[in-house]
């Protein structure tokens, strides 16, 4: 990195012009290093991709098992889609609901 890039990223973070980082009078090598800091900074330059969990839970079905789950958003409540389905089918019989599909 030389030190016009590394002045670039002192401006950027701090939010000042160019000339006003250039005018401080840091040699070049000093520029150059501040400025590959903040490149690496993760607060600066976020990752593009969002960080991938991997965490063991039990599903709320009802079944009480245990799963191993990826999940990026939120944590998953169900073991698969059956487990889910099986979690509302009670849920409606519960209520007294019949199934649309029984009559």
């Amino acid at each position: 990195m030389t030190g016009d890039v590394g002045a670039e990223w002192l401006a950027y973070a701090v939010k000042r012009p160019v000339h006003d980082v250039l005018a401080l009078g840091l040699s070049d090598d000093q520029l150059a290093a501040l400025g590959k800091w903040l490149s690496k900074n993760k607060l600066l330059n976020p990752p593009k991709t969002k960080r991938v969990h991997v965490g063991t839970f039990v599903c709320q079905c009802g079944c009480g098992e245990k799963f191993t789950a990826e999940y990026v958003t939120t944590r998953p409540k169900y073991k698969n889609q059956s487990h889910r389905q099986r979690y509302w089918r009670a849920r409606w019989r519960a209520e007294g609901k019949e199934f649309e599909w029984l009559k």
